[in-house]
């Protein structure tokens, strides 16, 4: 065995044991019908172990052409493994359920089989099918005949190129009654769509079969471990706990209800089965108050995020009753009044494809739903106001971290000394900013190309670390035993997942170490594949933390305050004194954060992280991908734009982190750091050829962020005050404005000759139906009028109106009205605000947490305010504040149910 060349072949088995106890998982068994586990190991018979209904066992047809394994056959040529009966049990159940799912364990022999060539089949010929499961090439092809589709069922449905390959493959292909059709590799959504139609015209005498068609051709090669066939679309949760469960089926798979009759269990009935009789004292399904009472709150939570009048995602509106019934497509209708199994509402939560991203409906969410739509789904209002009930993003609700980009390349490089940072961004997907951050935790999802990235990064990064060292580093042992591999396993996985590992994942990291040794591996092999494996675990993926509970606030672990704290201030792991402190639990006193904190920031790291913030506050990233028009700013290049990014945050690093000034000293500090050509820009006589610190105190038009060219810039070409003021008062002075109505026209007005940007502005501060919401804001940008769209500054514009700087403005919660006769006075006014410093410190707090701030906050934002206000103010005093406050050192709980 070589490490290289076997792991392809080895990845997926072994990715499948982590997290499963020592016990074999148990599968998902709802609406078995069929079941094959090539346990036979000789002979030309496959015994269907379902136990559902009349066997549906299979006949080899030409035994020279297969080889048997432990578990598995091998396709070593043309030849057909076919049912010696019709498949009656499927078709019968199937037609009835109306959905279907076809699981398999298999590997390929390569990726150049066309056809596409039989896996999994339910046919007559190459042009005549029911469904069939196939491999074209490097990608999964699945046909499926329905009313809507061709009797070869084209369209079909394949997965992305290249996810077909000759290793060990867990392919699930799944459709709902709704349609929804949907291919699963190695327990995620690879890819899915809508074949609409029914499967009533299903033909009842084509043959089941499995490596090949019944005409004799289209044959496939590879390896089979597993068949199963289900008279339900099994859910996402259902099939990554089938791929838990991994090839081998170690404990009988039993469907009690399948084997009294699968044939006509529905929808409806599936649920009430397993659900316990609710009780609805108060309100009937089918009044008004059940609708306001029960079915809204359940449609807020689950629903309405992405199905409101303003995200509409797949064209479905649920807050309009006008939009609801039938839906976009009246095939498919999304409420069908006493008919829950016709309600495509009904269909995708029952099997938990949606809400897509976010937990299932529990089994009371779904019978309430059920039981409302089957009395009548009646609906008394025309429309549901969402802006005023939908609740805060993070209002309490418990949300999993992932690891950012910028996070990973730096816990890789702590943990091993090794740069990924060209590899990490060229295979990760960048993270989208949310709520004015990239770090926000709801918007940091994991689909298919993180899967992918995760994987070959693993290889890269073990590829790199001198294994020798490793094991020695923690272990004098050099040989695969439990007892050896136990001492180097647990150690790595205190500082990769950042907490000790649980008896039962140990366990499965020493089943990989005793897999290599039982296939003749060598130590350095078996600790290649623990730390591969490690490495794309979701403890190392996610920031995991242990938040089941009573429901209430309690202290996190000293090993997630450890995490919390060196996240915060490093944008890394913790590094060992910091894992030595919460060992020994010395982590939780007052006096032992105190010391590490201040510890902490005095490493490199807390200064890189600082700047990270400014970075992310300013979205000073955009600066790469700005393109102002050429016609108007001639003299714009990328390496002007580099040059005001690496302005701002040389300003900040000198303010905010050497001078340790407080944060609002960030408006009207007078100095910054220019290279000539910069300096140019603004109108400065270069000082030095190079990149240096500029003194500003004879400069009336510079000083302070906002007469940098990285913030005037978003204001667009054209300058615009309404995204200057709207950054000023959101972002310094903490205040807000509601959106504009859906249906105004705001397309931006230019200037033209005697009338100017502020004067353009002015119209619609005074207009009765604008002026409410700009008065707000427009004003406090009209002290930048003299600043173009790309920081230049002049006296007059293009069409020759004079430009002001002067103005009145009012700060949110002052009544007094502020008058100023400069941009300087304006920016000292700010600078001197009370809410500005707060509200910077909430900027920061945000940052930190990774979440939107909520007023369940209030009380610790306070307390951290006055701690940081009575050190200075400055950027590490808000810091030290922070980890003492409750925000770092509780997490709320939730309730397992």
């Amino acid at each position: 065995m070589t490490s290289k060349t076997s792991l392809a072949t080895f990845v997926i088995l072994l990715l499948s044991l982590i997290g499963r106890s020592s016990e074999a998982e148990e599968r998902s068994s709802r609406g078995l019908l069929a079941l094959y586990t090539f346990q036979e190991g000789k002979g030309r018979s496959i015994r269907d172990r379902s136990g559902v209904g009349t066997p549906l066992d299979l006949e080899i047809e030409r035994p020279g052409k297969v080889r048997w394994k432990k578990d598995a056959i091998t396709f070593t040529g043309k030849t057909r493994i076919f049912s010696s009966r019709l498949p009656h049990k499927i078709l019968k159940a199937v037609k009835n359920t109306g959905e279907i799912t076809i699981e398999a364990w298999i590997t390929p022999k390569n990726t150049t089989q066309q056809g596409p060539a039989r896996i999994v089949t339910l046919s007559q010929n190459s042009s005549a099918r029911d469904v069939t499961v196939g491999q074209d090439g490097n990608k999964f092809d699945v046909r499926l005949r329905t009313t809507k589709t061709s009797e070869n069922g084209i369209p079909s449905l394949a997965s992305g190129n290249k996810t077909a390959q000759a290793r060990l493959t867990h392919l699930v292909y799944t459709r709902t009654k709704a349609g929804i059709a949907t291919i699963y590799l190695n327990g995620k959504k690879s890819s899915s769509k809508k074949i609409a139609g029914s499967l009533d015209n299903w033909n009842e005498s084509y043959r089941f079969l499995i490596g090949g068609e019944w005409s004799a051709d289209r044959g496939w090669l590879g390896d089979v471990h597993f068949v199963a066939l289900f008279s339900y679309a099994l859910s996402t949760k259902q099939i990554l706990q089938n791929f838990k469960a991994g090839p081998k089926v170690t404990v009988s798979i039993k469907d009690p209800k399948a084997s009294k009759k699968v044939e006509k269990v529905t929808p409806k009935e599936s649920v009430e089965k397993v659900t316990p009789k609710e009780e609805f004292t108060l309100h009937q399904p089918s009044s008004p108050e059940f609708f306001k009472e029960k079915i809204v709150p359940l449609l807020t939570k689950h629903c309405f995020k992405c199905h409101h009048e303003k995200k509409a995602k797949g064209k479905i509106d649920l807050t309009q009753k006008a939009l609801v019934f039938p839906g976009p497509d009246p095939d498919a209708p999304l409420l069908t009044p006493k008919k829950p199994e016709k309600s495509l509402l009904y269909e995708v939560v029952l099997i938990d494809e949606m809400p897509k991203g976010n937990p299932p409906l529990t089994q009371r969410e779904k019978l309430l739903l059920q039981k409302w739509i089957a009395a009548g789904a009646v609906w008394p209002t025309e429309k549901i106001d969402y802006e005023a009930i939908a609740p805060k993003k993070d209002s309490g609700e418990l949300i999993l971290r992932r690891l950012t980009v910028e996070e990973y390349i730096d816990t890789v490089e702590a943990l091993f000394n090794i740069d990924v940072e060209e590899e990490a961004r060229k295979l990760l997907p960048p993270d989208l900013r949310a709520d004015g951050f990239s770090n926000t935790a709801y918007n940091l999802t994991v689909d298919l190309q993180h899967i992918e990235a995760y994987q070959g990064l693993a290889e890269h990064i073990v590829d790199k670390i001198d294994l020798q060292e490793i094991g020695l580093k923690y272990s004098s042992c050099e040989n695969l035993s439990l007892d050896c591999i136990e001492d180097i396993v647990s150690e790595l996985a205190l500082r990769i997942f950042r907490s000790p590992l649980q008896t039962e994942e140990l366990e499965s990291y020493q089943k990989i170490a005793a897999l290599i040794a039982d296939e003749g591996g060598s130590f350095d092999e078996g600790l290649y594949y623990v730390l591969y494996a490690m490495l794309q675990s979701p403890r190392f993926i996610y920031r995991a933390e242990n938040q089941l509970g009573d429901g209430k606030a309690k202290r996190v672990t000293s090993f997630e305050l450890a995490t919390r704290m060196s996240y915060l201030i490093w944008g890394g792991p913790p590094d060992e004194k910091l894992l030595q402190a919460a060992r020994s639990n010395s982590l939780q006193t007052d006096k032992e954060i105190e010391s590490q904190v201040k510890r902490m920031l005095q490493d490199p790291r807390a200064k890189k992280q600082a700047s990270r913030f400014v970075k992310e506050w300013l979205d000073l990233d955009r600066l790469s991908v700005l393109r102002p028009n050429k016609k108007h700013f001639p003299h714009w290049s990328k390496e002007l734009a580099q040059d005001m990014r690496r302005e701002t945050i040389a300003f900040f690093e000198e303010v905010a982190w050497k001078e340790n000034q407080a944060l609002s000293t960030l408006l009207n500090a007078k100095k910054t750091f220019l290279t000539p050509r910069l300096a140019k820009h603004y109108g400065i006589q270069p000082q030095s050829k190079k990149f240096a610190l500029y003194d500003l105190s004879n400069n009336p038009a510079r000083g302070g962020i906002l007469t940098q060219g990285s913030v005037l810039t978003m204001g667009g070409d054209e300058a615009s005050m309404v995204t200057r003021g709207l950054f000023v008062l959101k972002d310094l002075l903490g205040s807000k404005v509601g959106d504009p109505p859906p249906e105004l026209d705001t397309t931006p007005v230019p200037s033209k000759k005697g009338m100017s940007r502020r004067d353009v502005a002015q119209t619609r501060v005074v207009n009765p139906s604008c002026g409410g919401c700009h008065a707000k804001f427009e004003p406090l940008a009209f002290a930048f009028e003299k600043y173009d769209g790309v920081g230049g500054f002049s006296e007059s514009d293009e069409h020759g109106n004079t430009l002001r700087e002067d103005g009145v403005i009012e700060i949110p919660g002052d009544k007094k009205e502020h008058e100023y006769k400069t941009t300087q006075q304006l920016n000292d006014l700010l600078a001197a605000n009370a809410q500005v410093q707060r509200t910077i410190e909430k900027k920061m707090i945000q940052f930190a947490l990774g979440r939107p701030l909520t007023e369940n906050d209030t009380e610790d934002l306070k307390q951290i305010h006055n701690e940081a206000k009575a050190d200075g103010s400055s950027y590490r005093a808000v810091i030290q504040a922070l980890v003492k406050s409750n925000l770092i050192r509780m997490t709320q709980t939730e309730v397992k149910s």
